[in-house]
C-alpha cells in the first residue's frame, strides 16, 4: 500500500513537471515565433512630412515665379487657365484626397522624365494611384480634343 502511494505521488509529480515543461516550451516557442510575424507588418513607404498636397500648395503659393516655372514648365496664369479648362470641359474633378491641380502637376512631373516610382515618392502616393491619376488627366485632355471643346476661348488666344 505504501509503495503504491509513493508510485502514485511519483507519477503525479512527474506529470506536473511534464506539464510545466511543456507549458514553458510552448511559451518559449511563442516568444521566439511571435516577433518573426511582427517583422512582416507593412511599413509605410510614403511617409514624408511634405505630402503631395503640401508640395502642391508650396508651389502654388510660392512668390518665386521661376521656381514655379521650373517645376510646372509653365507660368501660373497658364497653369490656372489649363486647370480651369480641364475642370470645365475635360471633366477633371477633385477626388477625396487629391485636388485636380495636383493631378495636373503629377502628369507634368511624369512627362518631364520622372518615373512612376519617382513621382510616387515626390507626390507621396502609391504607384498605382500615380498611374490612375495620369490616365485620368490624359482622358480629360482627350475630352478637350473633341469638336465641342474650344481651347481658344479658354486661353484667350487665336493662335490655337
Amino acid at each position: 500500500m505504501f509503495r503504491e502511494q509513493i508510485l502514485l505521488l511519483y507519477f503525479a509529480t512527474l506529470h506536473q513537471l511534464l506539464v510545466m515543461f511543456f507549458n514553458d516550451l510552448i511559451i518559449s516557442i511563442i516568444a521566439i515565433i511571435y516577433p518573426l510575424f511582427m517583422l512582416n507588418d507593412p511599413v509605410p513607404q510614403h511617409n514624408s512630412i511634405l505630402t503631395g498636397e503640401l508640395y502642391y500648395h508650396e508651389l502654388i503659393y510660392t512668390l518665386n515665379d521661376a521656381r514655379f516655372l521650373n517645376a510646372v514648365r509653365m507660368d501660373k496664369p497658364t497653369f490656372f487657365r489649363l486647370l480651369s479648362h480641364l475642370k470645365t470641359t475635360g471633366m477633371l474633378r477633385d477626388s477625396i484626397s487629391i485636388s485636380a491641380g495636383q493631378k495636373v502637376m503629377i502628369l507634368i512631373h511624369a512627362l518631364t522624365g520622372h518615373s512612376n516610382r519617382e513621382s510616387a515618392e515626390r507626390w507621396q502616393h502609391s504607384g498605382s494611384s500615380i498611374s490612375a491619376i495620369i490616365h485620368e488627366v490624359v482622358e480629360a485632355m482627350y475630352e478637350c480634343t473633341k469638336p465641342s471643346c474650344h481651347i481658344t476661348e479658354c486661353f484667350g488666344c487665336s493662335k490655337f
